[in-house]
């Protein structure tokens, strides 16, 4: 690297890291002595992104950042964050010099990157990644007599803790409230109680996994006693038999 004060050609690098995609290399001339700072990056094919209705566009740094920056936002998750996520799907590609990548295994790099990060922001983008609109209209009648519009973002954080260190995906949490919405609009309702939906998903939990059940049961039943708690761990496995 030539040295842009004085043109010697022998300069040393005193520090390399990547930055944004980049490479900055600190550099001193080993003629005048000065120090100068540069910044490289790999010439790398095109990348596409193959959407979920077949077609391409080029792949977008900046739309990806967009993207999880409304998932992050208010929560404990930094720019700096964001962009070593970005970063290491972009090396992915180059490393394996992949030019063409489909928007979910975007979508999955960035969930396992985000779940060791925050849990919210973790399903916050899950909920728009797996295309799950909320219930607008529909209202959820609390234990309490009040109401309020059925989420389907707290339904999951409500199993998330259930299903930790679980065989349960979040396909799978998804799918069960998949099933809750379907039913109310089978059965053309506009409300649904809390209790509706805790049965719900502890049906759908009973199913595929023990663990997450008996979690999920522990704290949604508000159990009185260990009698009743005992009672359906009885229950649960007589049903396995």
């Amino acid at each position: 690297m030539r040295c842009p004060f004085c043109g010697f050609e022998d300069t040393r690098v005193t520090d390399s890291r990547p930055v944004e995609g980049k490479i900055r290399r600190k550099r001193e001339c080993g003629g005048c002595g000065k120090r100068f700072t540069t910044y490289e990056s790999a010439t790398v094919p095109e990348l596409l992104v193959c959407k979920k209705d077949n077609t391409f566009e080029r792949f977008s740094r900046n739309k990806l950042l967009q993207s999880m920056s409304i998932a992050v936002k208010k929560r404990p998750v930094s720019v700096s964050d964001l962009n070593r996520i970005a970063d290491d799907i972009e090396a992915y590609c180059s490393i394996n010099a992949i030019s063409q990548i489909t928007s979910s295994q975007i979508g999955d790099m960035v969930l396992d990157s985000l779940k060791n990060l925050d849990r919210t922001a973790y399903v916050r983008f899950a909920a728009v990644y797996y295309e799950s609109p909320e219930v607008t209209d529909l209202r959820v009648l609390k234990k309490d007599g009040t109401y309020e519009y059925f989420s389907r973002t707290k339904i999951i954080q409500s199993m998330y803790s259930a299903v930790k260190k679980r065989p349960v995906s979040i396909r799978d949490m998804n799918r069960i409230i998949d099933g809750i919405t379907q039913r109310c609009f089978d059965d053309r309702m506009t409300e649904i109680t809390t209790s509706q939906i805790g049965d719900a998903v502890l049906e759908a939990l009973k199913e595929l996994d023990p663990v997450a059940y008996v979690r999920f049961a522990s704290v949604y039943k508000e159990f009185s006693d260990v009698d009743s708690f005992i009672d359906i761990i009885s229950e649960l496995k007589t049903s396995e038999k």
